[in-house]
């Protein structure tokens, strides 16, 4: 009961992280920039693919419910509706697959903090891209020209930093919520 106690409490404060990270944002084209998938690896890290999910889940349902906790302190289901929702609905299942990749015992830590980011910001793009395409009808190209290619120098630095937070915690996962 209290290892299941515990569980809950993180997957909570993962969610208002990942709204934390929402909260810094700069509006940038269709899509803000904001700190949000660095909470996501770090969940995903800590708390293992399943409650790493859970606690996405948990931050989306908040954003619906009118908490303000998407970028630009929006929030309402028309937001995740809307052209980025895709974006945001992308968070459980990044969330999911990079837990599982940071799991793999067989990778050597960097490797699998590799795989496990570039997976998910894979994901993401995808997910969140294909989400704008059908929505907006904008051509492929340009989806691409606007909703990825500027980012990418952005979610390098974000990467690194997340790289560094995950070698500094890297055996609280052991302790909190695996």
């Amino acid at each position: 009961m209290e290892k299941r106690r515990k569980q809950i409490v993180l997957c909570g404060i993962f969610a208002a992280l990942t709204g934390v990270g929402a909260m810094f944002s700069v509006p940038f084209g269709p899509v803000p920039i904001n700190m949000v998938h660095i909470s996501i690896f770090l969940s995903a890290w800590i708390l293992g693919p399943k409650l790493a999910m859970l606690a996405q889940i948990v931050y989306i349902l908040m954003g619906i419910v009118s908490l303000p906790v998407f970028s630009g302190f929006a929030a309402g289901l028309g937001h995740v509706i809307g052209p980025t929702g895709g974006f945001i609905w992308s968070y459980p299942v990044v969330a999911f697959v990079s837990g599982c990749i940071f799991k793999m015992t067989k990778l050597k830590l960097l490797l699998k903090l590799i795989i496990g980011i570039v997976t998910g910001w894979s994901i993401s793009y995808i997910v969140g891209t294909a989400y704008y395409i059908f929505l907006t009808g904008v051509p492929v190209s340009a989806a691409i020209g606007s909703c990825i290619i500027p980012f990418l120098p952005g979610d390098i630095c974000k990467s690194i930093v997340t790289y560094i937070l995950i070698i500094r915690l890297r055996n609280i996962g052991r302790t909190l919520g695996k």
